[in-house]
């Protein structure tokens, strides 16, 4: 949620097609977030049916590879 509200919008281009975030709720306030930032490529996900963990406690390396893949664009991840 802070990582995606610190990016501009032309920073969150879709690089990757994702349904949804499967153990999310539609309503929830971090949805939107999560989504965009799979869809850009920022987040990577730990099971193939798209489940994020958002129960999970987010790791040192999880945060520096997303600020990573913030920075250098080149590493964002492209599913598929």
């Amino acid at each position: 949620y802070i990582m995606q509200s610190a990016l501009p919008a032309a920073e969150l281009t879709g690089v990757n097609i994702v349904s949804s975030v499967t153990d999310m709720d539609l309503s929830s306030k971090y949805y939107k977030s999560v989504y965009q930032l799979a869809q850009a490529g920022i987040i990577s996900w730990p099971t193939p049916d798209y489940a994020f963990g958002p129960e999970n406690p987010i790791t040192r390396a999880e945060a520096a590879a997303f600020v990573d893949r913030i920075v250098r664009p080149e590493n964002r991840l492209v599913n598929g």
